[in-house]
């Protein structure tokens, strides 16, 4: 995915339905498994905009996503990061950011 159509994705999707909003991160989770769009981009899309989703079953497809990547190894579970390029660090586990996020706004 270039970098163009991801910051459209991210632009447009707070303006989108339900329907499609919730189609569009399907489509944001099946480039994380094709290698498409690294994991990290993702994490950055979820960051900023899964805090101000407010469909409770938009929000239930995205947390199984995430942890649909964190349990097949596609993502380390902290970092969201490939899992074979996770290396000691001191970033803020992933879930801590998203949890943050979500519940400062």
């Amino acid at each position: 995915m270039s970098s163009d159509e991801l910051e459209f994705f991210g632009s447009k999707l707070s303006e989108l339905d339900t329907v499609n909003r919730t189609y569009t991160w399907r489509i944001l989770f099946d480039h994380v498994k094709m290698g498409k769009l690294a994991p990290s981009k993702f994490k950055d899309i979820v960051l900023q905009k899964l805090p101000t989703e407010q469909n409770e079953k938009t929000l239930l497809f995205v947390f199984q996503k995430i942890s649909w990547l964190t349990h097949l190894g596609f993502i380390d579970k902290h970092l969201m990061k490939p899992a074979d390029q996770v290396t000691p660090t001191s970033e803020e586990p992933f879930l801590n950011q998203l949890f943050t996020a979500i519940f400062k706004s």
